[in-house]
């Protein structure tokens, strides 16, 4: 969990909180046991290795699971109608058109722009 006051990207700080609680937390608690109860030496790189083959691929299909439904639930947006993370997407590419590679390229942020970069003031 958050443990004090953020301002920075509050709303990327959330769903990193719900990513731990609905996946990351009960993996952390599974290898603490193999740690603590099984002998897991997490400095042995066979054993590390005996990890990354028998979970990683569960864990990378929990985590895709996590990202379609993330995608796909309702955000509250003040002042606007909610919409999915994958609605806002695909409205922004209608309105605004196809963007990545069409920004400048050479823009360079000042100092003070790059102290509060990031800041969801309505957020707050």
């Amino acid at each position: 969990m958050i443990q004090c006051r953020s301002i920075h990207n509050v709303r990327i700080e959330h769903l990193w909180v719900d990513v731990t609680v609905q996946v990351g937390a009960t993996w952390s608690e599974c290898f603490t046991v193999f740690e603590l109860r099984h002998g897991l030496d997490i400095n042995n790189v066979a054993h590390i290795w005996l990890l990354h083959f028998l979970f990683l691929s569960t864990i990378n299909s929990q985590l895709a699971f996590f990202a379609q439904s993330w995608n796909q639930h309702r955000l509250q947006i003040r002042h606007g109608p909610n919409r999915s993370p994958t609605d806002m997407f695909v409205f922004d590419m209608l309105v605004n058109g196809v963007r990545g590679n069409q920004l400048p390229v050479d823009e360079v942020l000042n100092e003070e722009e790059l102290e509060v970069y990031g800041i969801d003031w309505e957020g707050l």
